[in-house]
Order: structure tokens, then sequence, then C-alpha cells
């Protein structure tokens, strides 16, 4: 968090399997990967 608001720390991606959760992959690179889904750099408060 830098002032006010909410900076990305990753994009976390759970996988599914049979009802549970098989896989929890976390991608880093939020400034090239946000982008791509839509999604906001930063979220003010």
């Amino acid at each position: 968090m830098t002032g006010s608001g909410y900076d990305p720390w990753a994009l976390q991606v759970l996988e599914i399997a049979e009802g549970r959760i098989a896989e929890f992959t976390f991608f880093l690179g939020t400034e090239t990967i946000f982008p791509l889904f839509g999604l906001p750099a930063r979220l003010e408060s």
C-alpha cells in the first residue's frame, strides 16, 4: 500500500479438482498481467 488506496501484489489462481483445491498459483507480474484481464493497476480507498 502506498498512501491511500491499494496496490496489487499478485494475481492468485485456484485450481479446483474433485471439489478440492488442487493448486494455488501466484502471478507476481501485476503490471503486465492485470491489464490483460481489464483489472485496475490501483484501487483507491
